[in-house]
C-alpha cells in the first residue's frame, strides 16, 4: 500500500478529480434510483377498482329547455338496460382522474372542529355506485335507493353539499385514520362541516383518489347523491370482454337520445388510470437514463485515469517485472489504487447523498433515504471501478521486463 499511496500523492489532481466525480455519481445515482422506485411504487399501487371492464361518459347540458333531472334518469335507465352492462351510476367525478372537480372534505370522528389530518376525497354515487366501481365491500352494505339524493334542476351551488344524506361509505385507509385505536368504523358517526353527522354504513377495501402523489389519496368517502348540472358523469361497468363494444353503443345512444346536450368524452377507466400515472413512469424513465449516463461517464473517467497511469509508469512497471513481480502483482497494484480512489469518492458521496436527500425528501413528499440504497450504491461504484480498471491493469501486466533497460 505504501508505494500506491506514494504514487497517488505525487499526482494529486487526477485522483482528486476522479474521487469527486465518483462522489457526485454516487449521490446522484442513489437519489435518482430511490425517487424512481418511489414513483414506480406509487404508479403500481392497486386501485381497488375494476378498471379493465369499466368506462365513463361525460356529458354537458347546454339548453335551458332541457330538464337535467329527467336527462339523468333517462340516461341511467338506458345504460342499465343495455345487455352486457353490470352496473351504471352517476358520479361526481371520475376516480383515478386528476381534475379540478375533485373535492376534499374535512371530517372528524368527534363533534367540534375536525382534525386537519382527516381529509378525504368525496365522490357522490347512487345505489349502483359500489358495484359500478368494482370496489370490494369488507363491511356493511351499499346505499339503499331510498337514501340517494336524486338529481335536481335547481342551481344549489356550494349549498348543495349541505344537503347530502347522513350516510357514508369509506375506505379502510380512511377508517384507520379516523379510528386509529383499531375499532371498527361500521355504524359509527363522523362529523363534517357545521358538525353535520354521517353514519358509516359500509367500508370498502381500497380505492384511490384523483392524484397519485396526494397525501390522502387512499382516504375516500362515498356519499349517496346525484350531482347537480349542467355536467353529468356516468361510470359504467360491463361484463368481461364487452367494454369496448358497449362504449361505442353507449356513446351513440346518449348522443341521439337527448337534444340540448353534448357527449364530451367516452373513455375506458384503465386508460384514465394509465394517463394519470404516466408522469410518474416518465420521471422514472428519465431518471434511469440520467443514471446510465452518469455511471457511463464515471466509468470512462476511471478507465481514462487508469490508462494514463499505465502509460506514465511503463518503465516503472518494467522495473518491477524485472525484479520479480508477477502479472498478478501488477494487476493487484492498479486495482488497489483504484479501490482507494473509489473509496474516498464513496465516503464523500455518502455525505453528499444524505445532504441532497434531506433537501429533496420534503419537496417530493417521500421518506428519507434508506441506508440499503446507499449500501447498494457503494457496492455498485466499487464494482464499476474495478471493472473499468481491469483492462488497463491487464495491459500494464503485459509490459515486458525488458522495458526497464530502455532509456528515454
Amino acid at each position: 500500500m505504501r508505494p500506491i499511496l506514494s504514487a497517488l500523492l505525487r499526482n494529486k489532481t487526477g485522483p482528486a478529480l476522479l474521487a469527486l466525480q465518483i462522489a457526485l455519481a454516487l449521490a446522484l445515482t442513489v437519489n435518482a434510483v430511490y425517487v424512481s422506485v418511489q414513483r414506480l411504487e406509487v404508479a403500481s399501487r392497486p386501485t381497488g377498482l375494476n378498471t379493465a371492464d369499466t368506462f365513463w361518459i361525460s356529458t354537458r347540458a347546454y339548453s335551458r329547455d332541457l330538464s337535467f333531472s329527467s336527462m339523468v334518469r333517462s340516461d341511467l335507465l338506458q345504460l342499465r338496460s343495455t345487455p352486457g352492462v353490470v352496473a351504471a351510476t352517476m358520479i361526481s367525478d371520475i376516480p383515478l382522474r386528476a381534475s379540478v372537480n375533485n373535492t376534499m372534505f374535512l371530517y372528524g370522528a368527534r363533534p367540534g372542529i375536525p382534525s386537519k389530518q382527516n381529509l378525504a376525497f368525496i365522490y357522490l354515487i347512487d345505489e349502483q355506485g359500489v358495484t359500478a366501481l368494482g370496489a370490494k365491500l369488507v363491511a356493511g352494505h351499499a346505499f339503499d335507493p331510498a337514501t340517494v339524493l336524486p338529481a335536481t334542476d335547481e342551481k344549489l351551488g356550494n349549498a348543495f353539499f349541505n344537503t347530502l344524506p347522513p350516510e357514508a361509505i369509506i375506505t379502510r385507509a380512511f377508517a384507520k385514520d379516523l379510528f386509529p385505536d383499531g375499532s371498527s368504523a361500521l355504524g359509527k358517526v363522523i362529523y363534517g362541516a357545521q358538525d353535520r353527522p354521517f353514519r358509516i354504513i359500509g367500508v370498502i377495501d381500497t380505492m384511490l383518489g384523483p392524484w397519485p402523489l396526494a397525501p390522502k389519496n387512499e382516504q375516500i368517502i362515498l356519499s349517496p347523491a346525484a350531482t347537480p348540472g349542467p355536467d353529468a358523469y356516468y361510470l359504467v361497468r360491463t361484463r368481461p370482454g364487452r367494454r369496448d363494444e358497449l362504449m361505442r353503443q353507449a356513446e351513440d345512444a346518449l348522443t341521439t337520445s337527448q337534444t340540448g346536450r353534448v357527449v364530451n368524452r367516452v373513455e375506458a377507466l384503465d386508460e384514465t388510470a394509465a394517463r394519470n400515472t404516466y408522469g410518474l413512469r416518465h420521471i422514472a424513465t428519465v431518471l434511469a437514463i440520467v443514471v446510465a449516463i452518469v455511471l457511463s461517464v464515471t466509468a470512462l473517467g476511471i478507465y481514462g485515469l487508469a490508462t494514463f497511469n499505465v502509460t506514465m509508469r511503463t518503465k516503472q512497471i518494467g522495473t518491477r517485472r524485472a525484479v520479480g513481480a508477477r502479472r498478478f502483482h501488477i494487476i493487484r497494484q492498479f486495482m488497489a489504487e483504484n479501490w482507494i480512489i473509489t473509496s474516498i469518492g464513496v465516503i464523500l458521496g455518502s455525505l453528499l447523498a444524505f445532504a441532497i436527500n434531506a433537501k429533496l425528501a420534503p419537496m417530493i413528499r417521500s421518506p428519507r433515504l434508506p441506508l440499503y440504497y446507499l449500501a447498494g450504491g457503494i457496492v455498485a461504484l466499487w464494482i464499476l471501478g474495478l471493472v473499468a480498471t481491469l483492462r488497463p491493469a491487464r495491459r500494464a501486466a503485459a509490459v515486458s521486463p525488458a522495458i526497464a533497460t530502455r532509456t528515454v
